[in-house]
């Protein structure tokens, strides 16, 4: 995270984010959240389609196999984390930009954070 400018990482953003992953037989991360990116081991997979998030309950868009594992995350769908938070970063797994309406007014809180 570049001087302390807000950053908002999307599905994989979040993921890259984090220290490492399962994936590709393990891969390390960019450290910027603690935490590791497991492959999804229950319900469907890959865990594609509309789901609310809590708190909130606004449903957005899911497309992935792995999901984050850490102490950082903020809001969970379907017990699988949805956002982290960690200093001036934010990381969703769900798509806002294919989101619709609820997309849109998520992105725009965050830019006005920016």
């Amino acid at each position: 995270v570049v001087a302390g400018k807000p950053t908002l990482g999307i599905c994989l953003g979040l993921q890259l984010a984090l220290e490492e992953t399962e994936e590709d037989g393990g891969v390390e991360g960019l450290g910027i959240v603690t935490g590791t990116a497991t492959l999804l081991r229950e319900g469907r997979v890959p865990r594609i389609g509309w789901a609310a998030v809590e708190p909130g309950g606004e449903a957005y868009y899911f497309a992935h196999s792995y999901a984050a594992s850490t102490s950082e995350a903020i809001a969970f769908s379907e017990g699988v984390v949805a956002e982290v938070r960690h200093g001036s970063f934010t990381g969703v797994q769900f798509h806002p930009e294919k989101s619709g309406a609820a997309g849109a007014r998520y992105l725009e809180r965050c830019l006005s954070l920016a």
